[in-house]
């Protein structure tokens, strides 16, 4: 069976693609990746075969995200689904997937939400789709009626492919009910929640966590922000928030930020421009993060409770689901904006209120838990694997959870 696996750019969009990927190859299936321009890096060394399609002019997309920072939410949705992904990067997307279907035939095209030029292609060709979920299924399935019409001049009946698609999601039934008429929920490749979170030994050689005998957290604000404004004075108040506290903090700024330039860092800190948050997240005792769904959903698999400072997109709505599950908190009096909010000075307070909250309080920690149980009971990824492979090859996809 042959599957060409299609992301737009950012660790967020094809990180979740790449362990089912693993799981296909493990099985004996074959497997392309297309990825924007500058996120090669993400799959490459791992075994696939690795296809570089387009991206938007810079100056195109300067003017854009320059509207998006100052943007009301409604506006800030429509930029960044409508005229961003649905326009601008399935066009530039889509003559490198033509081309890449056409030469490998594949037998199912899996994407992830944002991405929709392999779609577009897909239902040209009349090849099998299947989503990989970033988002909650709702915020997933309301975005396809938002963008229909922009799909549907790219190539006429996207909106309805994609509904029907097989609906792939890391996030457990208890926060996240799926309208999708066929959801298959798994499990990533995560160890199980640790029952015991004491504090970890002094950090070894070559470990990017602080020296020392303290709790660990990470935090990091994923690895778009980094180029956007008001990054470099977040990070600054996250430090500031989190000097002196009792742990080792590690933060993770991503490729637009230069370490160098966050200095003086304290004591407690390590700033690093990347980490393997997977292992970051598997030994940690408590995440802050911006409530993207990679770095929630990493975090709650390994039963670790989060913080939160939402920016953007589905941020937000993540961070409110799961400090309504009791799993994480949001800082006293965190701006409720129409754009993107401004974290500085203000909020150092309140960070540090956070921090101190989610190292000891036993019902979130608990809650995190929980949840982080349910998704280890969810289905296996070699399970998935085989069942997409069974619907490219042209069966029934069996186990779905209907809408």
């Amino acid at each position: 069976m042959r599957a060409l696996f299609a992301s737009t750019a950012g660790a967020g969009h094809v990180g979740p693609l790449v362990p089912l990927a693993d799981a296909l190859r493990r099985q004996g299936d074959e497997v392309e990746f297309l990825v924007p321009p500058g996120a090669e890096w993400q799959v490459e060394g791992r075994g696939f075969e690795v296809t570089t399609g387009g991206s938007p002019p810079a100056e195109e997309m300067e003017p854009l995200w320059q509207r998006f920072a100052a943007a009301t939410r409604a506006e800030a949705r429509r930029i960044a689904e409508r005229e961003v992904f649905a326009e601008r990067c399935t066009g530039a997307m889509l003559p490198a997937v033509a081309a890449a279907v056409a030469r490998r035939r594949p037998d199912v095209v899996v994407r992830e939400t944002c991405e929709y030029a392999s779609a577009v292609a897909a239902v040209r060709e009349g090849i099998r789709l299947a989503t990989v979920a970033i988002s909650f299924s709702d915020a997933e399935w309301s975005v396809l009626d938002f963008v229909a019409d922009v799909l549907d001049r790219h190539g006429a009946g996207t909106r309805d492919a994609l509904g029907a698609a097989p609906f792939l999601t890391r996030f457990p039934p208890a926060l996240d009910r799926s309208p999708f008429p066929c959801t298959v929920r798994y499990r990533a490749d995560t160890d199980p929640p640790r029952a015991d979170r004491d504090p970890r030994p002094t950090a070894a050689p070559g470990d990017p966590w602080p020296a020392g005998p303290g709790p660990r957290v990470y935090v990091t604000l994923g690895s778009r922000a980094g180029g956007m404004p008001g990054a470099a004075p977040a990070f600054r108040a996250v430090l500031d928030a989190l000097a002196g506290l009792d742990a080792r903090v590690l933060v993770a700024v991503g490729r637009g930020v230069d370490p160098v330039t966050l200095a003086p860092v304290p004591a407690n800190v390590a700033v690093e421009e990347w980490v393997d948050q997977e292992h970051v997240l598997a030994g940690c005792d408590a995440v802050i993060c911006h409530g993207g769904s990679g770095t929630t959903y990493g975090a709650l698999a390994h039963g670790v409770p989060v913080g939160f400072l939402p920016l953007f997109a589905d941020q937000p709505a993540n961070a409110r689901a799961i400090v309504r599950a009791g799993a994480g908190l949001l800082p006293d009096g965190f701006p409720d904006v129409a754009g993107i909010p401004e974290i500085g000075p203000a909020l150092v307070p309140a960070i540090r209120a956070m921090a101190e909250a989610l190292l000891a309080a036993p019902a979130v920690r608990g809650a995190a838990r929980r949840i982080g149980a349910e998704m280890a009971a969810l289905r296996d990824l070699d399970s998935v694997a085989s069942m997409v492979a069974a619907w490219g090859s042209g069966a029934p996809m069996r186990g779905c959870e209907g809408g």
